[in-house]
């Protein structure tokens, strides 16, 4: 990893050293966003059981098991399972964690949707075979495709589920998934990506979060 990639991601994740693959590494969230995120779950459900659909190298797996119960953390990438794993095993006082290398639409990730309150998923933002950096603007070209992945959750019943998408993604997209707040997320006053609320999750509709790291 060179030094440039290693000197953002150090800026996203202060608290933890976190260890991956430099694509892994590149799309990972940033720890105020991801403890954003666990603090708005923790206020409306307490110590729910979740889901994590594409953990990558865990780091909002690190803020959530700071409020869960229980976390499945999934991703079809063995090598940021096994990252995920190692940077997890840094933090004390957190949830029982639980990777599962799989697809999230495997029959072992379905069962485990059973199983918990909260179902988040980041997906891939950008289109196959370009640049990481460079963000579709449908929701099935995501990966998983997020139009198929919110029908499944939603035929098994799940309500309170969580997205994470790029800024490039209109708000006209995400609102063909049903009603849904969605809050931009600003990052030392540079708007980042967006978070999409469902269910109980939902405290308005367009929403904004101002976060220093």
């Amino acid at each position: 990893m060179n030094d440039d990639i290693r000197s953002k991601i150090s800026n996203r994740y202060k608290s933890v050293l976190l260890q991956g693959d430099s694509n892994g590494l590149f799309m990972t969230n940033y720890e105020v966003a991801a403890d954003h995120l666990a603090k708005r779950i923790g206020e409306s459900l307490e110590k729910p059981s979740v889901a994590e659909i594409c953990c990558g190298v865990g780091a909002t797996t690190i803020s959530i098991s700071k409020i869960a119960g229980k976390v499945f953390a999934i991703d079809k990438n063995i090598e940021r399972i096994k990252s995920a794993k190692e940077n997890i095993m840094k933090i004390e006082n957190r949830a029982d964690v639980i990777f599962l290398c799989t697809d999230a639409f495997s029959q072992l990730s379905r069962e485990r949707y059973d199983q918990v309150d909260v179902v988040i998923a980041d997906p891939d933002w950008s289109w196959k075979g370009h640049k990481k950096s460079d963000h579709t603007t449908a929701l099935a070209h995501t990966r998983p495709d997020t139009e198929k992945l919110h029908k499944m959750l939603v035929r098994m019943d799940k309500k309170n589920i969580i997205y994470r998408m790029a800024l490039a993604m209109p708000d006209e997209e995400i609102r063909k998934l049903g009603d849904c707040e969605i809050e931009v997320v600003i990052i030392d006053d540079d708007p980042k990506f967006k978070y999409v609320y469902f269910g109980e999750l939902k405290q308005g509709i367009e929403t904004r979060i101002e976060l220093k790291s």
